[in-house]
């Protein structure tokens, strides 16, 4: 079992040959016990780093009289830049976000959890200063755009889709930072929300707009 070994010879005849392929085979073999420990630590780590990802998804959903909210992520690999949350803003106002980081695996992940992070701060900061109200879309879309072109490199960006929807008004205010356009379903058709501006990360002093639709009884909103 010690692949460490090697036999030792001066000849040059078969046995000698042998013994040169028994030392080759041997150095391969141990070679290969250490590139499938550190694949096992890389897999053990990366396990860890799905872990908590997953922890930085909602952990529950907000009720709403006016709303049934349904999320999920299903990532193509161990980790991933998919990201979305929801949470109550204050009774009856909900925010919820969706986005796509830039690349795979581990870099995207981190900056998923740096939005996740920069967003949930600012709406904590609005709340904790009683701002909630007078709060935009487009107003927490361009700081945390800014925010991220100060702290990250110009290949990080995301998409992102941003909202707020007030229970009171069945109204859905949003801003399109470059996502895939959600959708809302209606009997006589279907409705775009792309109104925004570019994805976040790479201008720091992008415009961002924002626009509302109101979801009546029956509409089904769909962001992805």
């Amino acid at each position: 079992g010690d692949f460490s070994a090697r036999v030792r010879h001066q000849r040059r005849d078969q046995l000698g040959e042998l013994a040169d392929s028994f030392n080759l085979m041997a150095a391969s073999v141990e070679r290969l016990i250490e590139e499938s420990k550190e694949r096992q630590r890389l897999e053990n780590e990366l396990e860890i780093a799905r872990q908590v990802q997953h922890e930085l998804f909602p952990r529950y959903t907000p009720q709403l009289s006016t709303l049934e909210l349904v999320g999920v992520c299903q990532p193509a690999r161990v980790v991933s830049g998919d990201y979305y949350d929801y949470a109550l803003l204050a009774p009856g106002k909900l925010v919820l976000a969706i986005g796509d980081i830039s690349g795979k695996g581990i870099s995207a992940a981190l900056l998923m959890a740096t939005i996740q992070a920069a967003l949930r701060s600012q709406l904590y900061a609005a709340r904790t200063r009683g701002q909630t109200s007078s709060l935009s879309t487009a107003q927490l879309v361009a700081r945390l755009n800014h925010q991220l072109c100060e702290t990250t490199s110009m290949e990080k960006y995301a998409s992102l889709f941003c909202a707020f929807y007030d229970e009171a008004e069945r109204k859905l205010t949003y801003t399109n930072a470059g996502h895939l356009p959600p959708v809302v379903l209606r009997p006589d058709g279907l409705q775009q929300l792309d109104v925004g501006g570019p994805v976040v990360g790479l201008f720091s002093d992008a415009p961002y707009a924002e626009a509302s639709v109101r979801l009546e009884p029956g509409n089904l909103f769909t962001a992805f």
